[in-house]
């Protein structure tokens, strides 16, 4: 069987702070929130994230996508990480 091809963020992303890595894909992105510190997790910005990220994985839809793009970046944004 092959293997399903990764789904892309709208653009690469490399927080400023925190972890450094190179964010790539919805995968990394949701590998990259599930490694955080659970209180860090718990917070409403990283919770639409992976809610938008699930979302985008599901729907393969390019606005969808965009958006989970956006709201990773308006919650590292809000760790001052990028």
């Amino acid at each position: 069987m092959a293997k399903a091809p990764e789904r892309l963020l709208a653009h690469p992303i490399t927080p400023a702070g925190g972890p450094q890595v190179l964010l790539v894909t919805l995968e990394d992105s949701a590998n990259f929130i599930g490694l955080r510190e659970p209180w860090r997790q718990a917070k409403p910005c990283w919770g639409r994230c992976a809610g938008e990220i699930l979302k985008a994985a599901k729907s393969w839809k390019r606005s969808d996508i965009v958006e989970a793009t956006r709201s990773l970046e308006v919650a590292l944004c809000r760790e001052s990480w990028l």
